[in-house]
């Protein structure tokens, strides 16, 4: 297998950004999937948040994504967004620190009640979503944007979670003289970077294609936005939109070892810091565009970067999966597993690695490790001589040069984003939730900006969000829709996430029905289909 890193988004610049008096539109090319690993070294870095810190729920909110196929890794960042099944049930454990479900030998595992599952729901980019390519994904996610099936060298073989933590893992005997037990040993009783494959591979529960009902042709004189549903097949010169914004689905199989892991030492206290964030209800932003410039900024994620902190991989392996038990009623309306329904993952031996030479995902904060000054700001006129970037915020739809392909097909971006100051996190972070100092999420991190004009692309320091719920205050100049909602909808937005949620009768959707918010109970009573799936 080639091991060509895919580990997010860099905006290239042509010109030197902080002394460009060009317009943004006009020295913004078309963004990129960076190659290489970030080297930034200002920013605190491999450190769980303590308890009352403003990043720590965030901290528990948050995961690295890894996807594998036949020619590349690809590294993201998502955070939960969303459950299916019993976030309260506590998986019982006896004095060796296993679960109840791993004591079991595999012939015990055969009723509907071990085989019961509990999804979780993972926002990311949908650049870091385009990863997943799963042929027993959803329609229409489960073959490529022409309708046509993936190359198999394109297919997702495998998919593991990820997290800085205590592994709380026993040693396993590896095919490698070095590190050897005694090293291995004494790493597992440090915080480390611990990657878990999960029994099956994801399925894809939201992508944020064409939320809004436009089109965009570059070759158009009078507006290059046109109000319609845009067709692959027959759309000449132009292209459906796009926000960078994605959810996808983990099934977790709790008589799974690593499922029952998964679950119970990372998902349930996510879970538990979705609830004091203010659940459904208060974590997601929706403010006027002076708000926004107001706001201070946080962000949390999993850059790959060089670090000598310890990497564990926990893989399916032989004695993991036939931990698991499938029903073959693809009836089965329950919450049990079906053949049909799930793609098993290969096994992937368990492993553990000192040091990756390469880089590797690093949990890090927007917390300046010299002085500890926390957060930042939107970039404004004082610290950048282009007026277009002064407030900080950005109208995606006028910028012909932020183009997408999702799934073999391309899409223009469309809506506002977030510029930040001085938080360039690098490839593998995309995705990362940004927040504010209320400790809500207001927008979703896909890349930094990347100054070409030397040969070693530097990086202005610069970040990028994506908003994901923009109110009518935001008015824009060009033909889209000025407010959309990605997450529970508005009258512009055609496809979003709480139709999934309501045709899945998720948590966030038994908390919509019981709002008294008309804005987040807006598909309560709306007649507008799912586009997607």
């Amino acid at each position: 297998m080639v091991k060509v890193w895919k580990i997010g988004f860099g905006v290239f610049l042509p010109t030197a950004l902080l002394f460009s008096a060009c317009s943004f539109k006009d020295y913004i090319p078309t963004p990129s999937f960076r190659k290489d690993f970030s080297t930034e070294n200002n920013f605190v870095k491999n450190k769980v948040p303590g308890k009352d810190d403003i990043y720590s729920k965030f901290y528990d909110l948050t995961f690295s994504l890894n996807f594998v196929n036949n020619q590349a890794q690809e590294f993201g960042t998502g955070w939960l967004i969303d459950w299916k099944g019993d976030e309260n049930k506590n998986l019982s454990k006896n004095k060796e620190g296993q679960t109840a479900s791993q004591t079991r030998s595999s012939s015990e595992q055969t009723t509907d009640q071990d085989a019961n599952l509990f999804t979780a729901y993972i926002a990311t980019n949908l650049h870091v979503a385009d990863g997943l390519k799963n042929d027993q994904d959803y329609a229409p996610y489960n073959k490529d944007g022409w309708g046509q099936p993936y190359p198999y060298q394109q297919k997702t073989q495998s998919f593991l979670l990820g997290k800085y933590t205590k592994p709380n893992v026993q040693l396993v005997k590896t095919n490698y003289e070095k590190p050897e037990d005694a090293v291995i040993e004494q790493k597992l009783k440090e915080d480390s970077l611990l990657f878990i494959q999960t029994s099956t591979l994801p399925k894809t529960a939201y992508a944020a294609i064409d939320p809004v009902n436009f089109s965009y042709n570059p070759t158009r004189t009078n507006g290059f936005w046109t109000a319609g549903k845009y067709n692959v097949y027959n759309g000449g010169n132009s292209i459906g939109n796009y926000a960078d914004f994605a959810v996808i689905e983990v099934p977790l199989v709790l008589s799974n070892p690593n499922d029952a892991k998964i679950y119970q030492e990372w998902i349930r206290p996510a879970t538990q810091a979705y609830k004091y964030l203010g659940d459904v209800e208060g974590l997601f932003a929706k403010k006027g565009y002076r708000s926004y410039i107001q706001d201070f900024y946080h962000l949390l994620g999993y850059p790959v970067t060089k670090n000598t902190k310890s990497e564990f991989i926990l893989g399916q392996s032989q004695g993991t999966v036939n931990h698991m038990s499938f029903s073959n009623d693809e009836s089965n309306t329950t919450n049990t597993i079906t053949k049909a329904s799930l793609t098993q993952q290969p096994h992937k031996e368990q492993s553990a690695y000192v040091v990756r030479e390469s880089g590797l995902p690093t949990l890090t904060m927007n917390v300046d490790k010299y002085t500890g000054a926390k957060g930042t700001h939107l970039v404004n006129v004082d610290q950048i001589t282009d007026l277009s970037l002064g407030d900080g915020l950005i109208d995606f739809g006028g910028l012909s040069r932020f183009i997408l392909q999702y799934h073999n097909v391309n899409y223009k971006q469309f809506g506002y984003g977030t510029i930040l100051w001085d938080t360039n996190f690098g490839g593998g972070s995309s995705g990362s939730a940004i927040f504010n100092q209320n400790k809500q999420i207001n927008s979703i991190y896909f890349g930094a900006l990347v100054n070409v004009t030397t040969d070693r692309n530097e990086n202005v320091g610069l970040g990028l969000g994506q908003i994901l719920r923009a109110p009518n205050t935001f008015n824009s100049s060009h033909e889209v829709p000025y407010s959309y909602d990605l997450i529970f909808g508005d009258v512009n937005t055609t496809n979003f996430y709480a139709q999934f949620a309501k045709k899945h009768n998720t948590h966030m959707w038994s908390k919509i029905q019981s709002t008294q918010n008309g804005e987040i109970g807006f598909h309560k009573n709306s007649k507008t289909g799912q586009q997607r799936h």
